[in-house]
């Protein structure tokens, strides 16, 4: 089969840059042209040619801003691409907005929505006339959680038959348990170039934006050093602007909270995810404090694969990851610091508890979360819809 992989145009291919969606599109892409012919349209970057390939995948890369505008022009520099490739189906990630061009330009190419979350399919960025155009032009959706296919289901019931739950995936090579050998190796080397000695680390890694609740976890954190007085907050994310290289408002308020409550946070920036998993190892629990709906929270499985236990808000997805009691922690009243702050001392105060449950995590991401199931899954996917065309 021929397939194409139409990433979003926030990012680059490979996410050099960063993206969750942008790196599910390089995993999935490098598993599928294993046995398929697979091509990626994606974002332009200066450190990465415009076409070239890489492990079996073609990659060819528009630059939204020659085409005038920044999605319409991506998408017009994108649609010049694919005019020039043969392909059975079309994978478009998280922009539901192309569907009805794509459907009117390739109507008798497989189209497959790969659905990340539902903010692309809501108000402001779609409304709703326009956003049920986009779901009737897709052959079939995949998403990400259950969580995302109910909440699809209820705005568009017309889908329910075309909807496919595939959780994304972890390498587990990459991210090893931090108990294993090669996984301890990387601890004892991490800790001592970043200088945390001794003492507990909570870890948390993602976009620094309101909704993933850092505010709260610093606040929690002044809280969890009254009983665990050498706690640090670790975290990896984006502080400054592309456009002005300065610190942005919202990460500038979290550097002076976390000042005025005397919590030390080590801040990283913005880590390759190649790079990840041994700051991952260096820590000793993994924090996921989202305030809003989170499909599942790839922080989450990165966490449990490297044998972490984690505390997490109970919202969205994230409960068909973290397994409450075992795995670690969900949190009901997650915009409360003292609730977030409860858990997060018992982990760090109960180490043998904290063994247990990064052991556990770990054979979930095992058994549930590895790029080989998703890729697998996947593939089922698009030879069903290949087969009954």
């Amino acid at each position: 089969m021929r397939i194409v992989f139409l990433a979003p145009e926030a990012f680059p291919v490979p996410p050099i840059r960063g993206g969750s969606v942008e790196h599910c599109v390089d995993r999935l892409s490098r598993f599928i042209a294993r046995r398929h012919q697979v091509a990626v349209v994606g974002r332009s970057d200066h450190d990465l040619p415009r076409r070239n390939r890489e492990d079996r995948v073609e990659h060819r890369r528009v630059d939204p801003r020659l085409s005038g505008g920044y999605l319409r022009g991506y998408l017009r520099g994108a649609l010049r691409e694919l005019s020039g490739l043969k392909f059975d189906l079309l994978q478009v990630d998280n922009r539901p907005v192309f569907l009805p061009v794509l459907r009117k330009l390739f109507p008798k190419r497989i189209l497959v929505l790969a659905l990340h979350s539902m903010n692309f399919l809501v108000p402001p960025l779609l409304g709703p006339s326009r956003a049920s155009d986009a779901v009737k032009a897709a052959d079939a959706i995949a998403v990400n959680s259950e969580f995302v296919r109910r909440s699809l289901i209820q705005a568009f019931p017309e889908a329910a038959g075309r909807v496919w739950v595939v959780r994304p995936g972890v390498d587990i090579e990459l991210f090893p348990s931090r108990r294993s050998p090669r996984g301890l190796l990387i601890r004892h080397e991490a800790r001592n170039k970043l200088g945390l000695g001794s003492r507990p680390v909570v870890f948390f890694a993602g976009r620094i934006i309101p909704r993933k609740g850092l505010h709260t976890l610093i606040r929690a954190m002044a809280l969890v050093r009254r009983q665990v007085p050498e706690a640090v907050l670790m975290v990896a994310g984006r502080r400054k602007s592309f456009r002005t290289g300065k610190i942005k408002p919202y990460p500038a308020r979290l550097a002076h909270l976390a000042s005025s409550l005397k919590v030390p946070v080590k801040w990283l920036g913005f880590i390759p995810p190649g790079r990840i998993a041994q700051f991952y190892a260096a820590a000793d629990l993994g924090a996921c404090p989202s305030e809003k709906d989170e499909a599942l929270g790839l922080i989450n499985l990165e966490a449990m694969a490297c044998g972490l236990p984690v505390v997490a808000s109970r919202i969205g997805g994230i409960p068909e990851a973290v397994v409450d009691g075992e795995t670690g922690f969900l949190v009901d009243d997650y915009t409360n610091p003292e609730a977030l702050a409860g858990p997060i001392i018992e982990v760090l105060s109960r180490p043998v508890l904290a063994q247990e449950m990064g052991l556990r995590g770990r054979r979930v991401v095992e058994d549930h979360f590895s790029w080989e199931r998703v890729g697998e899954e996947m593939e089922r996917v698009y030879r069903y819809l290949h087969s009954n065309r």
